[in-house]
């Protein structure tokens, strides 16, 4: 199940989220990222999203993700609605975000579900 992560970040995850990973699933994106769930013990499990940066890719880069990392922050508590930040892993550069929900294939539904997308969007950005 976690072939695909340094057992070290696994580990990390468990730690910061206080309990045990029960899924890490590749995300669909452009930049890296995945579906973690966590169970904790005595308490709901956690639905969490990993983000890792990578060097060479601009988009993707450290820089990119802690500037990110800290907007998220910045708008937490406003009404800009953004996942919270559970941890900050400096040594592979890595965020993990409570995951909300939504999906991440815009263009594939019908045009009025699209507008009224972009239309909250600009009301929320205004």
């Amino acid at each position: 199940m976690h072939a695909a992560l340094e057992p070290a970040l696994v580990e990390w995850i468990a730690a910061a989220a206080g309990g045990k990973v029960t899924r890490l699933e590749r995300a669909l994106a452009r930049r890296e990222a995945w579906l973690v769930d966590v169970e904790r013990p005595g308490a709901a499990p956690l639905e969490l999203f990993l983000r890792i940066a990578h060097a060479g890719d601009p988009a993707n880069s450290r820089a990119a993700l802690e500037k990110e990392t800290r907007v998220v922050r910045a708008l937490a508590g406003t009404d800009v609605p953004v996942p919270a930040v559970v941890a900050v892993e400096p040594q592979t550069h890595a965020v993990l975000f409570v995951r909300v929900a939504g999906r991440s294939d815009l263009h594939a539904t019908p045009p009025e579900e699209q507008d009224a997308v972009y239309r909250h969007y600009l009301e929320v950005l205004a």
